[in-house]
This record gives structure tokens, C-alpha cells and sequence, in this order.
């Protein structure tokens, strides 16, 4: 009984809080929806028994994200905040659609770090966790009738080939499934058991993952220029080298990988929200020569590529090799990635502009996704030396929890 009192106490704490911060940073509508939802959440958690087993909403709550993040880059392709500003003047204040960053943190980052915090809290069996699925089942639905009623309840929006209303529907679809799980009237497909690679299996997948570094760093390279893509080209191919160590000969525990890749994803999408407050593409591009736009950091940084390592998440718990490879690059970015912004771009800047050691775009928030990163490599690697000594996988080697 004291557990849940702590809980519901945090939960109408943190949610009182946001809604005032959407509520000054945006208008109305946000904080309503915020609060609409939040308490939906807070209903369906007080009742929920408990029964179900919470991996049984692992693949839809992870797919919610990763659809969020999608329909959020079609909603800035289609200039959704200013649509928005426009069509429904007392729902927003003016200033929100006066920058991208105004959407970007309080409309994206916001809710997905809260929806990765709440997948690592699920995955760990903490209280909080089982509210925060109620809570993105919820907000998925709302969200979802949300561009709908934009869609086609409002005049002038650029629905780019209505790519926001098929998203937008499975969104929908998604929170619904992921509603039933937890009430247990929607069971998950029977799981097969996980084989090891094989070498003709292998190579195949190693080209695959060749053929995407190459078309990847040649789209950063065309847009940001030459330093971010000596740091996130570099991280892939260390990443490539770890996963032919490791998941690629025995499959990872998903239990213990899963959550703390959530966790180091929400650290990381964090430091991209400050990314994006502080200018860093304007930086990179004053110390690289190179011009990279708000919108380009906006594209690929904040929206797509987020969406393409949440993803590595759900193809991680589906046991994919594409997965594993790309939760690799994630722990190897984190690792020699985030560094960077204390002793490589504050130092080139300090050469070039003359202006000394001084802040730098995301360096407040840059080493905390290491933390787990580095927790991730030494666990994957332990684990991986101890299947292959006993000839077994590490989901086998270790029990469940």
C-alpha cells in the first residue's frame, strides 16, 4: 500500500509539474492533453491487478515510440507547429511555432524520453514502469486522433501525401493492442527459440550492415559535413566489430540488454533535446567549415535516426540480427561518441574562434549515456565469453526475471 502511495504521490507531482511547463511553453493544448491523458493512465494503473505479464506489451510499447518518432517527421515536414499556431490560435501560444526547437523538446523529446524511462521501469519490474505503459498505450491514442482531427478537421495543412494519417492510424492501433496486453485479452505470437548464426548467415548480414554504414554516412556527410561523420561512421564500424564478437555467434539475454538500452537511449535523446536548444549544428558547422542546418540536426538527428535505434531496441527483443548490430553501434557511439564534446569540439573551437575553453552544444548532458553504454559492453561481453565456454546462450545461461 505505501509503495503505491509513493508512486500515485510521484506520478500527480511530475505530472502537475510538465502540464504547467507545457502550459507556459506552449498554451493549452499540450497541458490539457498532458493531463487528459495522464489521468486515464492513473484510472487504468489503480485498477489494473497485475495479472499479465508485462513482457506481453514489450512489442507494441516499443513500436509506439518508434511511430511517434516517425509521424513527428512528417508533422516537421509539413510544418505542423506553424499549422498548428495558425489554425488554433487559443490553443497555442504564439512563440511555439517561432522556432523548431520549441516543438522539437516540448512536443518530441519530452514525451519519448518520458516513454523510454517508462520501458526501462516496465522491463524492471518498478511500479512506476506499469503506469508509464498505461500511460504511452494512452497517449499513443490521443496523440493518433490528434493529427486525424488535424488532418482533416483543419483547412491549409500540408498533408504530404497523408504519410501523418496512415501513421497516425497505426498509432492508434498500436495503443489499442497494447491496451489489451495488459488487461490480458491479447496474448503475444508463441516465441521460437533463437539459433546462433551461421557463417554463410553471417557474411550476408555483415554486408547488409556495410551496404547501410556506407549509405548512412554518405547522407550525414552530404548534409552535416566531414566531423560528424568520422564519429558516427566510425562508431558503426566499432560496432560491426563488436557484434561479430559477440551477439552475432551467441544471442544476448534481452532481459537484462533491452532495459538498460532504454535507459541509455532516453539519457541519449535528452542530450539531443539540449543539442538542439544550444544550437549544436550551428557549432559544428562554425568549427567544421561545413554547412549543416537546424533542420538537417532536426531530421536525422533528432527524428529519423532516433527512430531507427528505438527500433534496435524491438529488434533486439524479437531476437533480430539487425538488432543486436545496431544496439552495438549505440553502446560503441556512446562510448567514443559523447566524449567528444568536452575534449574534441570545445578544443577545435577554442583554436579556430579564439573564444578559450568554453561551453559547447550538448556538453552538459553528453557523459551520461555513457554510463549504461559502458554497463551494456562489459555485460554483453561477459556474457558472451561465458555461453561460449559452456556452449549455450546467454538467455539460456541466465534465468528470467
Amino acid at each position: 500500500m505505501s509503495k503505491r502511495l509513493g508512486t500515485s504521490a510521484t506520478i500527480a507531482t511530475s505530472v502537475a509539474t510538465l502540464a504547467v511547463l507545457l502550459y507556459v511553453a506552449t498554451g493549452p493544448a499540450l497541458a490539457t492533453l498532458m493531463l487528459v491523458v495522464s489521468a486515464v493512465a492513473f484510472a487504468a494503473w489503480l485498477r489494473d491487478d497485475q495479472r499479465t505479464d508485462a513482457t506481453a506489451a514489450v512489442v507494441p510499447y516499443l513500436s509506439v515510440i518508434v511511430v511517434s518518432l516517425l509521424l513527428s517527421a512528417v508533422r516537421y515536414w509539413s510544418g505542423y507547429a506553424t499549422h498548428a499556431v495558425t489554425a488554433l490560435p487559443a490553443l497555442f501560444v504564439p512563440h511555439y511555432a517561432s522556432a523548431d526547437v520549441t516543438w522539437f523538446v516540448t512536443t518530441v523529446t519530452l514525451p519519448v524520453s518520458l516513454m523510454l524511462l517508462g520501458g526501462y521501469a516496465l522491463l524492471r519490474g518498478h511500479a512506476i514502469g506499469r503506469y508509464m505503459a498505461w500511460w504511452t498505450f494512452a497517449f499513443a491514442m490521443a496523440d493518433g486522433a490528434t493529427q486525424v482531427a488535424v488532418e482533416f478537421a483543419t483547412a491549409g495543412y500540408d498533408h504530404r501525401f497523408f504519410l501523418g494519417a496512415v501513421l497516425a492510424a497505426v498509432e492508434i492501433a498500436l495503443g489499442a493492442l497494447g491496451w489489451l496486453r495488459l488487461v490480458g485479452r491479447s496474448a503475444p505470437a508463441p516465441e521460437t527459440i533463437q539459433k546462433p548464426l551461421t557463417r554463410q548467415a553471417t557474411i550476408l548480414w555483415s554486408v547488409g550492415f556495410f551496404v547501410f554504414v556506407a549509405a548512412y554516412g554518405v547522407t550525414l556527410y552530404s548534409q552535416a559535413g566531414y566531423l560528424p561523420v568520422i564519429i558516427i561512421v566510425g562508431s558503426m564500424f566499432g560496432g560491426l566489430f563488436a557484434w561479430l564478437r559477440t551477439t552475432a555467434i551467441v544471442p544476448a539475454n534481452r532481459l537484462k540488454v533491452v532495459p538498460l538500452y532504454l535507459l541509455m537511449l532516453a539519457l541519449f535523446y535528452i542530450h539531443v533535446g539540449e543539442e538542439g536548444l544550444s544550437g549544436f549544428a550551428h557549432g559544428i558547422a562554425l568549427i567544421s567549415g561545413v554547412p549543416w542546418s537546424e533542420a538537417s540536426f532536426f531530421e536525422i538527428i533528432g527524428l529519423v535516426g532516433p527512430a531507427i535505434w528505438v527500433a534496435a531496441a524491438l529488434g533486439m527483443w524479437l531476437r533480430q540480427p539487425w538488432g543486436n548490430f545496431l544496439v552495438w553501434f549505440m553502446i560503441v557511439g556512446m562510448i567514443l561518441g559523447e566524449p567528444t564534446h568536452h575534449i574534441v569540439f570545445p578544443v577545435m573551437a577554442a583554436v579556430k574562434l579564439g573564444v578559450g575553453y568554453t561551453y559547447f552544444g550538448g556538453m552538459v548532458t553528453a557523459l551520461f549515456p555513457m554510463i549504461p553504454a559502458i554497463i551494456l559492453a562489459a555485460s554483453i561481453f561477459a556474457d558472451s565469453r561465458v555461453a561460449r565456454r559452456s556452449e549455450m546462450s546467454p538467455a539460456e545461461a541466465l534465468p528470467a526475471t
